[in-house]
């Protein structure tokens, strides 16, 4: 009867030890989602009007997409990382036009990568960030954004206070 108390013991232990590794491995998660998603969007013009977050392995799509068909590749694209939970889906089918600020939207997603939670609408004279980001890694961000564009607002952001 000892030894079925010590494995008892020994189980609870190990199932402790694996929740809290997953609880503090979910920013890991959530970062490699959308890195995984940034190389993706780099790779294929699906991704063009799309815009993308991630928070508790759920992945949120804002913007649209020009065609059913089009969204139904870029979703079958995203569904190829198998870490996400779930998927939000808000995209809407309308046209997109890849215009001069394409390539900087581009630049500002790899910064954002290790955002999870932020999403950028990149426009001709400004990009408004939109998320939530830790309270420390506010200017650091800010300051790697404004460094590709330099007018950035911020006012949509909401910092995190651990």
């Amino acid at each position: 009867m000892k030894k079925n108390h010590n494995t008892r013991a020994h189980l609870n232990a190990c199932l402790l030890a694996v929740s809290l590794l997953s609880a503090c491995s979910q920013k890991a998660r959530d970062q490699a989602i959308k890195a995984d998603l940034t190389t993706k969007a780099k790779e294929d013009v699906n991704f063009a009007g799309a815009r993308f977050s991630v928070e508790k392995g759920t992945v949120t799509l804002t913007g649209s997409c020009p065609s059913v068909k089009s969204k139904n590749l870029l979703m079958q694209k995203i569904k190829t990382i198998h870490i996400i939970d779930s998927i939000d889906d808000r995209l809407v089918i309308r046209p997109v036009t890849i215009g001069p600020s394409f390539s900087l939207s581009q630049q500002v997603d790899s910064i954002l990568a290790a955002y999870p939670s932020v999403i950028a609408t990149v426009s001709d004279t400004t990009v408004v960030l939109t998320g939530k980001v830790p309270a420390t890694a506010l200017e650091k961000m800010v300051s790697a954004v404004g460094k590709v564009y330099p007018n950035v607002n911020t006012e949509q952001l909401i910092p995190e206070v651990k």
